[in-house]
């Protein structure tokens, strides 16, 4: 190569990146025009992100005081609840060293990771094809396309810039055999692990297809195996420190939270309504799941591999036909079944039911994979080393993760065991809850395809106006004419008191209250019982639910610990609610206010009433009844941790758990287990006895905020709540009665127990 040659290339490549310097600035302008005070989308998630990023620039990865990050107190392993972005920190933590505060840090990062994905989506078409008009399709298609614009929330899903990178790395690879482009791949691997957890196992998922499809002798296999595990070996103290500490904490994801997350097949066709003009002509989507790749996108795939396959060829006979057949054939009975309702028949003498049309269409589908890769065309291809081909395919194989582990279309199951399924049954499969962000693989396949697309329809080359018509519509499908941002709320400094005093922050009505002071935290830096992540640890949640519901013994239970800072928000405590709540607790201290409001000193102070007991004999319990689900509640309370008894409605006053004893008993405590459930405890219980069919007498009313946030501390996999009777007192009914409501939690207990002595003793 010429030097002349060497320049003309590196000057393409400065148009390029200024092109997609220019569109970023562009689309991220609300962000540019309040850079360093707002952020995108919302207080949410980027506020979060914001201080994840702070972090990392305040502590030493993977060490100790790394992973026990400064939020909610007083737990350890913080960090250890959602993404750390450890990838991002050779960015982000020079920017901050540098002068630039955290919420800057990650406007910069955000309008960065726009231009970045459009580069390495615009490399990796272009090491395939050599083709800058191509790239430049596949640049916009990946960079700013619709999926990114649902995104734009989450930072870690936007830094995917290091997957097309690592793409092109193992395509030059392949076609020079150059080692230097296996170290390239490494360390793209490596970030692309540590920025995103989703991304570390989903682009292993992909980066396997690429190799079954393009590797081909064992001295490939070899190099790129050892390059990937190489560059694997940073993520092992990461992962044993994510494991280890969840575990400790009990944390896992539920399969009914893992199919919420799950993208529906319509999503293919739904889009945000940030991205104004697809909104009109797509459907509405459910929890991240849009996955609209593009009209441009779309029509370039679907037309070019339309006209491949026909020119290629016929179907393959015998086998292949008898596939195709037999699993339309399955097809057409699942949709018999389900207008139908099915069929129930015997089969020599056994029972036969046919009334799950799902499972008929999922046996259907994979009949139809298995023909089309029967057919001599897939074959041809696979031969050929079709780049074309493998990015259609690919782009199919990533929609059928993205659904999750039960495929549904239009809200309705048409398959079990999705091939999301069998991911989950790997180690570390079942803890990541969002299939739907497989998404973001499925557009960078897309792009690759439509790139490739154009570069077959203009084998000679496409004029201009064919690119620049073509780029408009792929950047209008994505564009967000009004790209959400929010004020950062104004910080406060407490210089009065010793940095090692958490502060808790009030009010604590949801994540934005949270997050709000979490903001705040990293300019007054004391620890924060405030906190919000992909995870809860378990006590925050009736630590929450106690002050939203005006129970002191909320704040109360956290002097368990030491002395606390207590915040008001003056502009956010309507009626001085959250002030009154703070100051009905004994002993509090009024402190020099803060620039949003009153400050409060709690000294350490201990409830010995609320500690628990061990060894306490366990009263007779003759009946359980309920003022609802009676004939639930005897079989659900039996000991077993893993069996609850529900309410089946919010709690409301009244509501009502009635232990009779016979004969009749003297009890002084009464204990609940919630096991897992401790979100679900009675907001306010009043404790009643009667010794007949008379109206019960009361001996004790109040909060169980605070006890039940000791308890399930102390040990979340049980959650033992117990209350101390005021003195002993002869029962044969207790009366267990919700004096509080709440709309969004019922009332659960895995086990109850009356403790005392029998009158004989």
């Amino acid at each position: 190569m010429t030097l002349d040659h060497r320049r003309s290339n590196v000057g393409r490549w400065a148009i390029v990146a200024a092109f997609y310097a220019l569109v970023a600035g562009a689309y991220g302008w609300p962000v540019i025009r309040g850079f360093g005070t707002m952020l995108p989308n919302d207080l949410g998630d980027p506020a979060l992100l914001t201080w994840t990023i702070w972090w990392n620039a305040q502590a030493v990865p993977l060490t100790e005081r790394w992973w026990n990050a400064p939020m909610f107190y007083p737990i350890s392993g913080a960090l250890a609840l959602s993404e750390t972005l450890l990838g991002l920190a050779p960015l982000t933590t020079p920017l901050q060293w540098m002068g630039l505060d955290p919420v800057a840090t990650y406007d910069a990062m955000f309008l960065f990771s726009y231009f970045a994905a459009a580069m390495g989506a615009h490399l990796l078409a272009w090491q395939i094809t050599r083709r800058h008009d191509v790239a430049l399709v596949a640049g916009l298609a990946y960079g700013f396309s619709p999926y990114r614009t649902a995104q734009i929330a989450h930072l870690q899903v936007l830094a995917s810039w290091w997957m097309p990178l690592a793409l092109a790395s193992l395509h030059r690879y392949a076609e020079r055999g150059r080692r230097l482009s296996l170290v390239v791949f490494g360390v793209c691997w490596m970030l692309n692990g540590l920025t995103n957890g989703y991304f570390l196992m989903y682009f292993a998922v992909l980066a396997g297809l690429w190799s079954l499809w393009f590797l081909r002798t064992r001295r490939q296999w070899i190099e790129v195996g050892i390059a990937a595990m190489a560059a694997s070996l940073p993520w092992v103290p990461l992962l044993a420190g994510y494991t280890g500490i969840q575990r400790g904490m009990g944390l896992e994801r539920t399969r009914g939270e893992i199919e919420s997350f799950s993208a529906d097949l319509t999503a293919i066709w739904a889009t945000s309504s940030h991205s104004w003009v697809p909104h009109h002509w797509t459907v509405l989507p459910r929890p991240e799941g849009e996955l609209y790749p593009g009209i441009a996108v779309a029509a370039l795939v679907v037309v070019a591999g339309i006209l491949a396959w026909r020119r290629h060829g016929r179907w393959a006979p015998h086998v292949g036909r008898g596939l195709m057949a037999f699993g339309v054939a399955i097809l057409l009975a699942a949709a018999l079944v389900w207008l139908t309702g099915g069929v129930q028949f015997r089969l020599l003498g056994v029972p036969v039911s046919v009334t799950k049309p799902h499972r008929l269409v999922g046996a259907g589908l994979w009949l139809l994979a298995a023909a089309v890769m029967r057919d001599r065309r897939w074959r041809d291809g696979w031969r050929r080393r079709s780049a074309f081909l493998f990015y259609v395919a690919a782009a199919a194989v990533t929609i059928a993760f993205a659904i999750g582990p039960v495929g549904h279309v239009f809200g309705a199951r048409f398959m079990d065991k999705a091939p999301y399924f069998w991911l989950m049954q790997l180690p570390g499969g079942d803890a990541l809850r969002v299939p739907a962000r497989f998404g973001m693989l499925f557009v960078l396949c897309a792009s690759q395809a439509a790139a490739l697309a154009l570069a077959r329809f203009t084998p000679a080359g496409a004029r201009a106006w064919q690119v620049a018509g073509i780029a408009f519509v792929v950047a209008a499908d994505g564009w967000a004419p009004r790209l959400p941002t929010a004020a950062v709320p104004d910080a406060y400094m407490l210089s009065a008191v010793e940095r090692s005093v958490p502060v808790i922050e009030l009010p604590t009505r949801d994540l934005y209250d949270d997050t709000t002071a979490m903001l705040r935290a990293m300019v007054h830096g004391h620890p924060l019982v405030n906190g919000f992540s992909g995870y809860y640890p378990s006590h925050y949640w009736p630590l929450q639910a106690g002050l939203v519901a005006g129970d002191e013994t909320a704040l109360q239970a956290m002097r368990q610990f030491g002395p606390l800072l207590v915040v008001v928000d003056a502009r956010r405590d309507e009626n001085r609610r959250w002030v009154e709540l703070v100051e009905r607790l004994p002993g509090v201290q009024a402190g020099r206010p803060s620039a949003v409001g009153p400050v409060f000193l709690l000294s350490p102070q201990r409830v010995p009433a609320w500690q628990p007991v061990q060894r306490t004999p366990v009263m007779p319990i003759a009946a359980i009844s309920a003022t609802e689900n009676a004939s639930e509640i005897e079989r659900a309370i039996d000991g077993r941790l893993d069996t609850y008894w529900e309410s089946k409605r919010a709690q409301q006053p009244g509501n009502r758990v009635v232990l009779t004893f016979d004969p009749p008993q003297e009890v002084t405590r009464v204990e609940m287990d919630f096991a897992a459930r401790a979100h679900e405890y009675p907001r306010r219980l009043q404790v009643g006895v009667a010794e007949g069919d008379e109206t019960p007498r009361e001996i004790w009313s109040g909060g169980l905020a605070g006890p039940t946030l000791l308890a399930t501390y102390e040990d979340r996999r049980r959650t033992t709540v117990g209350v101390d009777l005021p003195a002993p007192v002869r029962a044969r009914h207790l009366y267990l009665t919700l004096t509080g409501a709440t709309v969004d939690s019922m009332w659960s207990m895995a086990e109850v127990r009356a403790i005392g002595r029998s009158p004989e003793n």
